[in-house]
């Protein structure tokens, strides 16, 4: 009786029988997490690019038509945000799967620059390379650390990367 009268109520208020078969079917498609393309993870990330040295650097990483190029100065002990936002499941490895992966090619020079003169040039790809061996592409190089729902991805430049070998 009841589920008469619903269906009464709903072909009064529609006109039709086949919308509310229409918005039941869109109400179940909603609800269901095979059509939630929406969805882009449990947790986001940022990455920085921070200076520990003691000279005011210059970072150059040129990739044309990219959202990883950047052109900055930065002083000593200022960061600059490589790249955030984006989310990440659970069970994803945030620094391969993510920071490196989403640049799709990253054989791209990293350049670090002192006034006018060229110090450094990181090449990719990425790569584990040990902790012994400090370098942008090295998954060893990047510092990790999950607060709250956001993943932190820091890349320090030290004075001792400044030095002519």
């Amino acid at each position: 009786m009841m589920k008469m009268l619903i269906m009464r109520m709903i072909y009064i208020l529609t006109g039709h029988k086949d919308k509310f078969y229409l918005l039941i079917l869109l109400t179940l498609m909603s609800s269901c997490d095979l059509f939630r393309w929406d969805d882009g993870g449990d947790y986001k990330y940022k990455s920085y690019i921070r200076n520990e040295s003691n000279s005011s650097i210059r970072i150059l990483i040129d990739k044309v038509n990219s959202p990883y190029s950047l052109d900055t100065i930065l002083a000593h002990n200022e960061q600059v945000i490589y790249n955030s936002g984006r989310e990440v499941d659970k069970g994803d490895n945030v620094l391969t799967e993510r920071l490196f992966l989403d640049s799709y090619d990253d054989s791209y020079n990293v350049n670090v620059f002192i006034d006018d003169s060229l110090y450094i040039v990181w090449t990719g790809p990425s790569t584990y390379m040990g902790d012994s061996i400090h370098h942008f592409y090295n998954y060893d190089s990047w510092d990790i650390e999950l607060i709250d729902n956001e993943y932190i991805l820091e890349f320090t430049i030290y004075e001792s990367d400044l030095k002519d070998d």
